[in-house]
């Protein structure tokens, strides 16, 4: 019997992954337009605020503020990134009947139960 399916179900893994992606795309487009940094804001506010005190600390504070911000972009991008090529590799449906061990990726329930345990 070729050309049969046994027990073929949604890939909710893949829609999880999806779902990942919308929101890292989300993070990065509440933080701020194109590659800006996502702190650049505060980093204005704190400056202003601490230029009357002269402290020489300021400059190092703001520097490292900045690194922060763009350190949070490239991790919100690469976990976006990562999701998104590990969402391409994941079918849309998986036949549970000829590969029972995948069945985890098609329960809502066993997928957030393997999520908690990470």
């Amino acid at each position: 019997m070729t050309g049969t399916t046994g027990d073929l179900r949604t890939n909710v893994y893949r829609r999880a992954l999806g779902e990942v992606c919308v929101q890292a795309e989300d993070l990065l487009h509440d933080a701020g337009a194109g590659r800006g940094n996502p702190v650049g804001g505060v980093a204005a506010v704190i400056a202003d605020a601490w230029t009357a005190s002269g402290s020489t600390a300021r400059a190092a504070f703001l520097a490292d503020l900045a690194e922060a911000g763009l350190a949070w972009r490239a991790a919100v991008a690469g976990l976006r990134d990562d999701a998104d090529a590990r969402r391409d590799d994941e079918p849309v449906q998986i036949d549970v009947q000829a590969q029972p061990h995948l069945r985890w990726k098609t329960e809502p329930a066993s997928l957030s139960a393997r999520s908690r345990a990470v």
